[in-house]
């Protein structure tokens, strides 16, 4: 569709960006786009407020696991723009595996996921940078669609199975 769906899947706490993320599509208020907020936390309210009167901006509170795939299932971009230490975070595994590509902080293990073939890192904390971003994204949406393939080739890379054989490696 026209409109670019953006997921946010985590705990709703500053800490994980996502306060930055309102600021910054703040911004961006000519262009079509969808954020979906996945999550609860301790900053659960102020981010409501701050996105109050932003209508697209959706709040969808804790969903199980059927509902969060759902969410992957539809979505075209997940942004993660941490700003703390995140080693190999689920999340980004979990929206590969769906062929959704990824805007995350260059921190931690991300960069050994994320890459130019399956999404966009960003410094932490950088606004400017994730605005320049989601921008980019905006005017070459096709782009998105040409690195799914990719980003199912990468989450079978850290499949299960590849990252129990690499902790074996570490504990024999």
């Amino acid at each position: 569709g026209d409109v670019l769906k953006l997921l946010f899947v985590g705990r709703v706490e500053e800490y994980k960006g996502i306060i930055l993320l309102i600021g910054v599509l703040k911004k961006l208020k000519d262009k079509k786009y969808q954020l979906q907020i996945v999550g609860g936390g301790r900053d659960f309210l102020k981010v409501e407020k701050l996105a109050s009167e932003n209508d697209k901006i959706i709040f969808c509170g804790e969903l199980g696991t059927d509902e969060v795939n759902k969410k992957y299932e539809e979505g075209d971009v997940l942004v993660m723009p941490t700003l703390t230490w995140e080693n190999l975070p689920t999340v980004i595994l979990e929206a590969l595996s769906y062929g959704v590509p990824v805007i995350a902080s260059k921190i931690g293990g991300i960069s050994e996921i994320v890459d130019e073939e399956t999404g966009w890192l960003i410094e932490p904390g950088n606004k400017g940078q994730l605005e320049k971003t989601l921008v980019n994204i905006f005017e070459n949406k096709e782009r998105v669609q040409q690195m799914r393939e990719k980003c199912l080739v990468r989450a079978g890379d850290f499949g299960e199975e590849r990252y129990l054989d690499e902790l074996e490696k570490i504990y024999k």
